[in-house]
């Protein structure tokens, strides 16, 4: 990764590749049949 986006929430730091959101990871196929066991 050379570009990242950093979210903050509080005390917490949420890094991510630039332009990439939390929903692209967990909407795609591949994470969903990972997370559903």
């Amino acid at each position: 990764m050379e570009r990242i986006d950093i979210v903050v929430a509080g005390n917490t730091r949420i890094i991510s590749p630039a332009g990439e959101s939390w929903n692209s990871w967990f909407d795609g196929e591949s994470a969903s049949r990972a997370l559903s066991g």
